[in-house]
């Protein structure tokens, strides 16, 4: 196992950034010492106060990665690219960076003369040493540091990390579940204090169960609860009323924008079954589906199955090809879709349509 480095340094003071330097410099063995930029300054100043003999803040984010053999890079991914760019490294040292959507032969590029580097993904609960970390490749320094603040999975495979990344996603769900609990209680004249104890208490026994999960753990631990019972009633009747299905469709999103970082308009997408609609899409709307594609002012009553559905402008026609083309588990839809695109020619008024055709009948030959 590698050493901690002896000093990091720390571009980007944010939420996450300021999360790792906590959960580093309260550990009980060997802390390292810290230079943080002056991005954030807000937050630069609550750490340098709480940790003074560890943290020091540089004038610059240059300074920073000239005095430091180890740099974690916490801007915001749409900073990422200026921040980085502006950045002269130097050769043999470690570059850590925690940003979500730059790929690893990007970061590379933006660290070189820099070639000991690492994406990880690291959750707040780092800054009390509780933290779950997913890292890519499995480079000494990072494993080092990400084990000090709680459980590391490093993986060396770029498309087995997007897709494990994708659960990070969940975090916003997991909270907004306990809150639904929480108002519900308060709804039947629980105090607020006693309401949230009680839900933030039980969803952390709950998860601890599942905290060393195998392969194995997650179904025994659904199959164990009381047949019958109230555990039972609750997940049952998620279950039929979609919600986990809804959650993969959820993560399909996830995957494209972590895949793409394009995803810049709000879509969603309908449940893969047999439905009767009749449509009337709103203004400046493209409703892509996999048996046809509506515009704007074209209500058509449509009988269809299978559907991915996707909004955004009509000037998006060419990315929304290729983020329907992303999820192969659709593919079982393209079905005639080359009579179908050219019996709809007349209410499509913004793409090609020989074009579109020849994309989606060669992707569905592809797979």
């Amino acid at each position: 196992m590698a050493a901690l480095p002896d000093t990091i340094g720390l571009v980007g003071v944010g939420t996450i950034g300021s999360a790792m330097i906590r959960g580093l410099c309260r550990g009980e063995g060997k802390r390292p010492n810290v230079i943080i930029s002056p991005r954030g300054q807000a937050k630069a100043a609550a750490l340098a106060a709480e940790f003074p003999d560890l943290v020091k803040i540089a004038g610059s984010n240059q300074e920073v990665v000239d005095a430091v053999p180890c740099v974690i890079i916490a801007v915001l991914p749409k900073q990422a690219e200026e921040v980085m760019s502006e950045l002269k490294f130097k050769e043999g040292q470690q570059v850590l960076s925690v940003i979500a959507t730059l790929r690893i032969d990007r970061l590379r590029e933006l660290a070189s003369p820099a070639t000991e580097v690492a994406i990880g993904v690291p959750l707040p609960a780092v800054a009390h040493r509780k933290g779950a970390t997913l890292l890519m490749p499995a480079v000494p320094f990072a494993k080092t540091i990400y084990d000090e603040l709680g459980t590391c999975v490093a993986v060396d495979d770029e498309t087995m990390f997007k897709r494990m990344q994708c659960m990070t996603a969940l975090m916003g769900d997991f909270y907004k579940r306990q809150l639904t609990a929480q108002q519900w209680l308060e709804e039947h004249s629980i105090p607020a204090e006693k309401a949230s104890a009680w839900i933030g208490s039980i969803f952390a026994t709950m998860a601890a169960d599942s905290a060393e999960a195998g392969p194995e753990t997650l179904k025994h631990l659904v199959e164990e609860q009381t047949p019958g019972g109230v555990n039972e009633l609750v997940w049952r009747g998620q279950e039929e009323d979609k919600n986990y299905e809804s959650m993969r469709y959820a993560l399909d999103q996830v995957h494209v924008r972590l895949m793409t970082d394009k995803l810049t308009h709000p879509w969603r997408l309908l449940p893969r079954e047999n439905h009767d609609f009749s449509f009337t899409p709103k203004a400046n709307i493209v409703l892509v589906i996999v048996f046809g594609i509506w515009t704007e002012n074209d209500p058509i009553p449509c009988n269809f199955h299978g559907v991915c559905m996707v909004r955004a402008p009509a000037s998006h026609t060419d990315y929304i090809l290729s983020l329907v083309a992303s999820w192969p588990s659709c593919g079982w839809c393209f079905l005639n879709v080359e009579r179908e695109l050219q019996v709809l020619h007349a209410h499509f008024m913004h793409a090609d349509l020989t074009k579109m055709s020849r994309q989606f009948v060669a992707w569905h030959a592809r797979i």
